[in-house]
Parts: C-alpha cells; structure tokens; sequence
C-alpha cells in the first residue's frame, strides 16, 4: 500500500483495531475488559492516593504532586477503558468491520488468517 493512503483506507491501522476487534464485538468480552481495567485501576489508585496523602500531610507537596503525576498506570487503564467502552457504544465494531470487509479485495489472506485462528471476528454476525 503507499504511502499517500489515508488512514481510513487501510485495512487495519494499528494495534487499537486489534484490540477494538477482540473487546468490542460484544458486551462479554468488554466486560472481562472493563473489569481488568477497573482491577488495575482499584489496586494502583488506592496505594497511590495513600502514599500520596502521606507526602501532603507531612508538607512534602513537591514529592506529593511529582508521585501523583507518576501514576500513568492508573490514568492509562482509565482511559483504555473508557476508549474501549465509547467504541462499543459508538458501534466502532460494526464500522472497522464494514472498512475491512470494503478494502479486503486484494487483501484475501486476511479473512483466511481469521478463519485459520478460529477468530470470534470472523464468525460474528456482523463480519459475514
């Protein structure tokens, strides 16, 4: 493919298609997701927001607020479960289906890959 091609004409962007392929095609999967995410976010925030408070009441605002920063786990969970969950909402399943299902021609090794893994993506209703 060359390199002019918008993204919206290439049949899979990156990893977050994969990820979109696997966790939103239907609420179960979503909800181990989400449940993960929520897990991750449970088990870090609450050590974090104690150590945290810790470094405030001790009057080390400076360590309190760099430490806070440092949480990007907890952020990115955060929001890896909100990305996911938007998509859901937003149908993106159907829409990244549709694109791959319009650009397959020429790309046939692609359904047969699916098909060889026994991908859930290739035998949901929406795929075809």
């Amino acid at each position: 493919m060359s390199s002019d091609k918008s993204t919206k004409d290439v049949l899979l962007n990156h990893d977050s298609d994969l990820v979109l392929l696997s966790a939103c095609a239907e609420p179960d999967p979503l909800m181990r997701c989400l449940g993960g995410e929520l897990r991750i976010f449970m088990m870090r925030w609450l050590a974090l927001v104690d150590r945290v408070r810790k470094l405030a009441k001790q009057g080390d605002y400076d360590a309190a607020y760099t430490l806070l920063k440092s949480g990007d786990d907890v952020y990115t969970a955060l929001n890896s479960g909100a990305m996911k969950y938007r998509w859901f909402v937003e149908g993106e399943f159907s829409k990244t289906v549709q694109r791959v299902r319009r650009l397959r021609k020429g790309h046939r090794h692609v359904g047969r890959a699916f098909r060889r893994l026994g991908s859930p993506v290739a035998r949901h209703p929406k795929v075809g």
